[in-house]
């Protein structure tokens, strides 16, 4: 079974909204619980720093998905097909800050793992 573009940005799009939900309500309690550890101080800056980044970047690549997806089904509903031609451009300025978000949080994650 083979499953069109737009119905799979779609999907994923769906499902980075509902894992954005759970991040959101495990983030301040991660936070809390950082706080309450006894870490030397750069170390906590460091895992501080690296935890709001990292909120900020997954904010940034939702809020992009959000518009792409709205823009591709909404954008053009009298032309047929038009998700799929609106997906196929992978020259967009939103398509770009997609991939620079997601490229940018697995290097930071990454980091953070070897570190």
């Amino acid at each position: 079974i083979t499953i069109p573009v737009s119905v799979a940005e779609l999907i994923g799009t769906f499902l980075e909204t509902f894992g954005y939900g759970v991040y959101v309500v495990i983030f301040p309690k991660c936070l809390d619980i950082l706080r309450g550890k006894d870490v030397k101080r750069g170390l906590m800056s460091y895992l501080l720093a690296t935890m709001w980044i990292s909120f900020v970047l997954i904010t940034v690549h939702l809020i992009v998905d959000l518009i792409r997806a709205f823009t591709a089904f909404t954008g053009s509903m009298d032309l047929p097909g038009s998700p799929e031609k609106y997906y196929a451009k992978g020259n967009t300025v939103l398509t770009i800050t997609k991939m620079a978000t997601y490229v940018s949080e697995t290097l930071l994650s990454d980091t953070l793992l070897v570190n």
